[in-house]
């Protein structure tokens, strides 16, 4: 028996090794597309979520927005999608834990929920000084500190535009926030005041005084006492003065 050349053998065994390369390589290549397409996809999908909340972070806060986004998870209802709305129910504000939806503008598949953390460092007020009941708030009271605005309470966010001038109706100790609620307007009507109540109505205009039984502020609807002993209800119009109409 007479043994084939070495470059014979050589040759078969060059190609063993490529039939082998390509079974392997082969069957890794394509699954290593389609994970590179979804990765794509779920990338691209947070990248506009992320700028939807840019936007929206915008529109309710005045500061900086730090946004981390997870991407989805292989969201096949969105693949080949080429409009993308983006969304939050309505008058839902951000959070620090945010999760938005996102469905394709052209298809009725349910929508992607996307996940982000949400930071927005900006500016809030403080008492600079402890504050007692019934003071006048001028603007040396208050004092800026810088954090994250989503950690506040959403009444605790005020400016001294707001502030200034109006009377604080509870204790505030020096370096908590000063709320809207914790201040009325220095032209508010307070419960047990005595009032000028004005009846008005076509061909009427009617004075009389009366003891108003709560607290509001200009604008605002106020129960009042006359002295026949009846209770009526009008709105407060300047400091002192209850207006009643019909």
């Amino acid at each position: 028996m007479t043994s084939r050349p070495r470059n014979h053998f050589l040759h078969d065994f060059a190609r063993v090794v490529l039939v082998a390369a390509a079974l392997v390589f082969g069957f890794t290549s394509r699954p290593a597309v389609a994970q590179s397409g979804a990765n794509a996809l779920s990338q691209a999908i947070a990248d506009q979520v992320e700028q939807y909340l840019f936007e929206a972070a915008a529109q309710q806060y005045e500061g900086e927005p730090i946004i981390h986004v997870t991407p989805p998870a292989a969201p096949q209802s969105l693949a080949g999608c080429d409009a993308y709305h983006v969304y939050m129910p309505p008058g839902r504000k951000i959070r620090s834990d945010t999760t938005v939806a996102v469905r394709c503008q052209h298809s009725d598949a349910a929508p992607v929920y996307v996940r982000a953390k949400v930071e927005i460092h900006g500016t809030y007020y403080v008492a600079a000084q402890t504050l007692g009941v019934n003071q006048a708030i001028t603007a040396d009271m208050l004092d800026a500190r810088t954090g994250d605005l989503l950690r506040m309470p959403d009444h605790a966010l005020t400016t001294p535009d707001q502030l200034v001038g109006r009377v604080t109706t509870h204790r505030i100790q020096v370096g908590k926030p000063v709320r809207m609620s914790a201040t009325r307007s220095a032209q508010a009507i307070r419960r047990g005041e005595t009032v000028k109540i004005e009846v008005r109505g076509p061909g009427l205009h009617v004075t009389n005084q009366g003891e108003a039984l709560t607290t509001a502020d200009i604008g605002g609807t106020i129960e009042v006492k006359i002295p026949n002993g009846k209770l009526i209800q009008g709105v407060v119009s300047d400091a002192g003065t209850v207006v009643v109409t019909f």
